[in-house]
């Protein structure tokens, strides 16, 4: 079992460390990751800033800034993003972006990320839960708080095997 746990554990930090400058960007399309291994259950989206906060860029404006923060403030409800049917407990989220976005805020890796004004990026948040039994039904409610986001590709691995689907707002549920 202990095994296991660190699988679970190597895995999640894989999840959370897949940078969100990085890799491909397609506006109107983000990715869910969904990791369970026995009572443990990590979520983890990434959604291209556009359709999150409709701009790719540090806030220039007060405006802007608090289109960031009332985001920010979202993450504490975490039913805004995704339901799950079965019984788990949010224990705790992480976010990857606020650095990135906000203004007047320093963004830790500013020399090794500074482009040109046309920087594309997604926005990366996750949710960690404790479940009393294994989740099996999930409805992405994101759709809802997020602006032209037409799909969510959504990949998962749990102790049961592993998977992948395309989401949309038409199909937004979930089940294995």
């Amino acid at each position: 079992m202990k095994i296991a746990s660190q699988a679970f554990v190597a895995l999640v930090g894989i999840l959370m460390i897949a940078t969100p400058f990085a890799g491909e960007h397609v506006h109107d399309k983000g990715k869910v990751f969904i990791v369970q291994e026995h009572d443990e259950l990590q979520i983890q989206f990434e959604i291209p800033a556009i359709n999150v906060f409709e701009f790719e860029h540090r806030a220039q404006t007060a405006k802007q800034n608090q289109r960031v923060l009332a985001f920010l403030d979202s993450l504490a409800k975490p039913e805004r993003f995704i339901e799950i049917k079965d019984s788990c407990q949010l224990t705790s989220s992480q976010e990857q972006f606020s650095e990135h976005y906000l203004k007047g805020e320093v963004h830790k890796h500013q020399h090794q990320h500074h482009h040109d004004s046309h920087e594309h990026s997604d926005v990366v948040f996750s949710f960690h839960y404790k479940c009393a039994e294994m989740a099996t039904s999930f409805s992405f409610t994101v759709f809802e708080q997020t602006h032209h986001l037409h799909s969510l590709t959504a990949q998962w691995i749990t102790n049961k095997g592993q998977g992948s689907e395309e989401l949309s707002s038409k199909n937004s549920k979930l089940n294995w």
